[in-house]
């Protein structure tokens, strides 16, 4: 079993099964729903207290799961996020959770 945030091609066998995490799959896949997913915004009360988010999020930092070429892509600002850049790569859900706790930025996760 490999977890990644890469999107894999089933039909050149790089992976026989895949389980994602979308609201929305494109038409080309066939299976069925498991459960809806959600995400929401996760900080350490440490990082929150010394970052206004609200009155200065240019201070503040998204803590990024893949990489992007933009520092503000169309989704932050879904999120209500749009003027918090994107800061780092974090690929694993864990090594977000622990990048969180430890002070280094907002993750946006499960």
């Amino acid at each position: 079993m490999v977890t990644t945030t890469n999107v894999l091609d089933i039909s050149r066998r790089e992976a026989d099964i895949a389980i994602c995490i979308d609201n929305n799959p494109p038409d080309t896949l066939v299976g069925k729903p498991l459960f809806p997913y959600y995400q929401t915004a996760y900080a350490s009360e440490g990082y929150l207290a010394s970052h206004n988010v609200e009155r200065a999020p240019q201070d503040a930092r998204l803590l990024a799961w893949r990489r992007f070429d933009d520092r503000f892509p169309p989704w932050t600002k879904s999120l209500g996020f749009g003027d918090v850049p994107l800061w780092g790569y974090f690929p694993d859900p864990a090594l977000q959770v622990a990048a969180a706790k430890g002070g280094l930025g907002i993750a946006i996760l499960p």
